[in-house]
């Protein structure tokens, strides 16, 4: 066992002990069915690499990108491993280096005192983590804090070019996992996005905090998505999604293409959109059946409950959204808007324009009842909008529960 000096054994065991003893490990089923969740002992890395052994000094003043990459990197060569960052506030300076994520390599802290934080004034960056070439297999981020010091940040300029400020970005993986990690603050285009053509699978993002405030923008109402997939067999359990009317966030939760989608128990709060819920992104992998299960989420102040897309050519197909709750709130962006579920419309000279079938609504709570308190002048609020410029069939709505809305129940 590689343990680096300064660090005592009991101290990372604990750690290693708290990621993993309560959690569960997801046993993958073929597509096609649902994933479960299996008990898993706790167990420790072989080699375990601290990054203050690398130089990292975690004092809030040093510049500390190096130190970890190198930590990242010597895990890389001896074939995966535990980073260990002990509880301290690491600056790092995501423009002058990125940090490479590898194969069986385990980022492990402390909690939220364990904080990665964007420096002063870093300027614009695409992303502060990123995968070597090639398929990534087996990593987790565990037990963290990102902070990306948006007010800190006067040099950047946000936006999905040049500037999108992703936290994790991976494009080429096989069993990604994010537990009880913090993005507080996330002002970024997303947090996390795992999504790519060659059909990555096997994504958990679990008992995490998302709490966006947006950043320096030329573009005050830039778009973002806290997390955004395209894979197959994906659990989004548990997390919560915070952010402040005044911050305009957009989106808390945007998936593509599937199969085997599980999004349940997460709380959102005053994000304009809730859930994108979508098939195939074109030039992806076509997924016939999205297999897209939704349920026992709370959705706080919005304006769009869940928006279902389907691109143009294709079928959104086998979604549920079940046992939900969503209250409205007025916005800046989506002024005098309220739509429990949106079949977004569009023509596919828009990209969109496909159908939609096989869809379950059932035991939803649609919460208008909040609008009475506010400023509202509109018809265009409903519970449930089924008018897309595709053809909608086999739908099913059963037990839902639409209160007060100021315009429509059903169209």
């Amino acid at each position: 066992m590689h343990i680096a000096k300064h660090v005592r054994v009991a101290e990372v065991a604990k750690a290693l002990v708290g990621a993993l003893g309560t959690m569960t490990l997801l046993a993958w089923l073929p597509y096609g069915a649902p994933p479960r969740a299996l008990p898993l002992q706790a167990t420790i890395s072989r080699n375990v690499l601290n990054v203050r052994y690398f130089g990292a000094r975690g004092d809030g003043h040093t510049d500390d990108t190096a130190a970890i990459a190198a930590a990242l990197e010597a895990a890389r060569k001896s074939g995966g491993g535990t980073v260990y960052v002990p509880a301290g506030v690491y600056l790092i300076d995501p423009p002058a280096q990125p940090l490479y994520l590898s194969s069986n390599v385990t980022l492990l802290g402390v909690g939220n005192a364990s904080v990665l934080r964007v420096k002063d004034d870093a300027g614009q960056y695409n992303f502060i983590f990123v995968q070597h070439p090639g398929t990534l297999s087996n990593v987790a981020l565990r037990r963290l804090r990102f902070d990306q010091n948006p007010a800190g940040n006067r040099t950047s300029n946000i936006n999905a070019l040049t500037d999108a400020e992703n936290v994790v970005q991976v494009y080429d993986f096989d069993n990604l996992v994010i537990d009880k990690v913090s993005f507080d603050p996330e002002p970024g285009v997303q947090a996390v996005v795992a999504a790519g053509p060659r059909a990555p699978r096997r994504l958990s993002i679990t008992n995490s905090l998302f709490r966006f405030v947006r950043g320096k923008s030329d573009d005050r109402y830039y778009d973002n998505s806290s997390v955004y997939s395209e894979a197959a067999g994906v659990l989004i359990l548990g997390n919560r999604f915070m952010t402040t009317n005044r911050q305009n966030a957009i989106t808390a939760i945007e998936v593509h293409g599937g199969p085997g989608i599980d999004i349940a128990h997460n709380t959102v709060v005053h994000f304009q959109n809730g859930m994108n819920l979508t098939n195939s992104t074109r030039g992806y992998r076509h997924v016939a059946r999205a297999q897209i299960h939704v349920h026992d989420n709370l959705l706080q102040g919005t304006a769009f409950g869940f928006d279902l897309w389907s691109i143009g050519g294709e079928v959104l197909r086998d979604v549920t959204i079940e046992d939900n709750t969503v209250t409205f709130a007025q916005h800046r962006l989506y002024r005098d808007t309220w739509l429990g579920i949106l079949c977004q419309p569009g023509g596919r000279g828009q990209g969109l324009g496909g159908d939609f079938r096989d869809i379950v609504v059932r035991r939803n709570v649609f919460d208008f009842s909040p609008l009475r308190r506010q400023r509202v002048r509109t018809l265009l609020a409903m519970g449930m909008q089924w008018s897309p410029n595709g053809n909608v069939a086999n739908v099913t709505l059963e037990d839902n529960t639409i209160l007060e809305s100021p315009g429509a129940g059903i169209v």
